[in-house]
């Protein structure tokens, strides 16, 4: 009987194929960011990057960014799958990072004419303005419809003098009120017009002499003169 020898059976090497990419996240600050990448193949190894760049460590399927920043937002996310047979480069897994709204500029006092435009805007620090709501406020209560980054009154009236108007800036992150800007509207000036003359008046001696006169205009004052000189009191 001859000596025992052993037979041993390698298993053929399957190069790497990614049957599942993986996916494009969006979060909230400081959230966890979680993407995972799904491949067939024998004894794949894995390598995760982040703008072209190896992450240190990152060698499993699943790929976890604890407490996420804002300085994360925009970032992409890569993993190279491997073997002995080749490898593969997945496609890019961009991470967007929501935070709240940061206003950078309040709305500011105005002061204008009644019938004259008025204009309120704000302006803010957010990395995706066009997911950012606006809510204008007069007083505390809402606005219909004044859902931009400024709000403008056509023409003030009297009864929008002292108004205090805020905004509220929101996205899925959260939101923030600004400062209160007030709204003081003033009375528009009209110049004087006389519409009605005083009139020539004949009496006898001791009876009264009234003079009128009639004029339209804004906060109007009156001075009576006699004979080219003004008439104290009148």
């Amino acid at each position: 009987i001859s000596r025992e020898v052993v037979l041993k059976v390698n298993k053929d090497v399957i190069a790497p194929k990614i049957i599942k990419q993986p996916l494009g996240l969006t979060i909230k600050e400081y959230e966890d960011a979680t993407f995972s990448i799904t491949a067939e193949g024998t004894n794949l190894s894995y390598q995760w990057s982040k703008n072209g760049e190896k992450i240190s460590g990152e060698d499993n399927s699943v790929l976890t960014i604890s407490s996420a920043e804002r300085k994360y937002n925009g970032t992409k996310y890569t993993c190279t799958v491997k073997n002995s047979k080749g490898e593969e480069k997945s496609g890019e897994a961009v991470l967007t990072v929501y935070y709240k709204p940061e206003i950078s500029k309040h709305p500011i006092d105005i002061s204008v004419i009644e019938g004259e435009p008025a204009q309120f805007s704000i302006e803010i620090k957010n990395g995706y303005p066009e997911e950012t709501g606006f809510q204008w406020l007069a007083n505390g209560r809402e606005i219909n419809n004044a859902t931009g980054q400024s709000y403008t009154i056509r023409a003030a009236v009297l009864g929008d003098n002292e108004k205090r108007f805020s905004c509220i800036v929101s996205n899925t992150a959260g939101k923030e009120t600004s400062k209160e800007a007030v709204l003081k509207v003033f009375r528009k000036i009209i110049a004087p017009k006389i519409i009605k003359q005083p009139l020539n008046l004949t009496i006898k001696e001791n009876e009264d002499a009234t003079f009128s006169i009639t004029a339209v205009g804004t906060n109007l004052s009156y001075q009576w003169s006699k004979n080219g000189e003004k008439i104290s009191g009148e």
